[in-house]
């Protein structure tokens, strides 16, 4: 039986020696989590989509998040 492969944060992992690195593991799958695909660049299947309103209707959001943009 072969492994599969989870991997939180993984478009961070798009360099050559990532992909030889996963392909000497030789899984039967490989299970990218993250919170922001880049899918122009880096295209794989999206299981499921949840909006910033749900996170917050949910209350899944602990710490206050400020933004702020700077003058150019």
């Amino acid at each position: 039986m072969k492994n599969t492969i989870r991997s939180n944060f993984d478009f961070n992992n798009r360099t050559e020696l990532a992909f030889d690195m996963l392909a000497r593991f030789n899984p039967s799958g490989i299970m990218e989590l993250t919170a922001t695909p880049n899918r122009s660049r880096t295209p794989s299947n999206l299981l499921h989509r949840v909006s910033a309103s749900q996170i917050k209707a949910e209350q899944m959001i602990k710490l206050p998040v400020v933004l702020e943009t700077e003058p150019k």
